[in-house]
């Protein structure tokens, strides 16, 4: 199989999985994850950067 209907069957097989996600818990914004969507993005960014700054 050419890597691109590789590719296309895991999208596809990802969308399905999300819709199922969202059908489960719909009192959840679809994109939980995003930092954007996140109410305090900045906090998420003073963790990470003290994380950066630990591993170096």
């Amino acid at each position: 199989m050419s890597p691109r209907r590789l590719a296309k069957q895991l999208s596809s097989k990802e969308n399905l999985l999300n819709k199922r996600r969202d059908k489960r818990s719909k009192h959840w914004p679809k994109r939980a994850a995003t930092p954007s969507t996140l109410p305090s993005p900045k906090a998420f960014g003073t963790a990470d950067d003290a994380a950066r700054t630990t591993t170096k």
